[in-house]
């Protein structure tokens, strides 16, 4: 029936001992939010090279229609993602179904290393847009709050 509020183990871990809110702060070269929730017909990356599975649930980025028109991204049209940490490539689905500012792009794609994009290719791999240094204080991977920028692929 105890409640801690504060932990003094936890500051031992260098973060404050009351539990504090770290969210996401924009950047000005990297200004969207980049989720990487599982896909519906995957489990982590299984299944995403099955032509069955992937006709029902393609691996494409998904932007708000206010983001999306801010930098000139179509619907079906193929996107440079970029990160602090990588670069893929993936195609656009315009939907009001996320929030501005925000784009979503499942985790579990395979790679399609040397296909363009920088070593993430064209498959939107979204693992090569997250980093390998842990988060503090759980030591969990970072695949939530990745800062990105979306914009046309050079040659288009």
């Amino acid at each position: 029936g105890k409640v801690e509020l504060a932990c003094p183990a936890y500051a031992g871990l260098g973060v404050p001992a009351h539990p504090t809110w770290r969210g996401f702060s924009p950047r000005r070269d990297f200004p969207l939010l980049l989720v990487t929730p599982h896909a519906r017909y995957r489990i982590n990356s299984q299944f995403a090279n099955e032509p069955w599975f992937a006709a029902r649930e393609p691996q494409v980025l998904w932007v708000h229609p206010t983001d999306a028109a801010a930098r000139g991204l179509a619907e079906a049209r193929d996107a440079e993602i970029r990160s602090p940490d990588g670069t893929v490539r993936a195609p656009v689905h315009v939907t009001e179904a996320i929030m501005p500012g925000v784009v979503c792009l499942n985790a579990g794609a395979w790679p399609a290393i040397g296909q363009g994009a920088g070593a993430g290719g064209t498959a939107g791999a979204a693992n090569w847009l997250t980093s390998t240094e842990p988060t503090t204080p759980s030591q969990g991977s970072r695949t939530h709050s990745v800062a990105v920028q979306v914009s046309l692929p050079a040659e288009a």
